[in-house]
């Protein structure tokens, strides 16, 4: 049988070798944080490109095209 010295030691190695591989996904994850894309034009090379409104106003759909029967 298992001595309980052993088998303690044994659960502290599990622990140890668990909480390792999730501090390094976490360094990992905080490295590679994503770029916001809504953030604006702060970190583009390229001048913001200027849109043209639409010539006709865009209007809601009709209630009747979301009635369900």
């Amino acid at each position: 049988m298992f001595d309980s010295n052993m088998l303690i030691y044994i659960l502290c190695t599990i622990i140890v070798i668990l909480a390792t591989i999730l501090g390094t996904k976490a360094v990992r994850r905080r490295n590679n944080k994503p770029v916001n894309i809504w953030e604006g034009y702060a970190n583009s090379p390229v001048a913001p490109q200027q849109f043209r409104s639409p010539t006709r106003p865009i209007a809601p759909p009709p209630s009747h095209a979301f009635n369900r029967r």
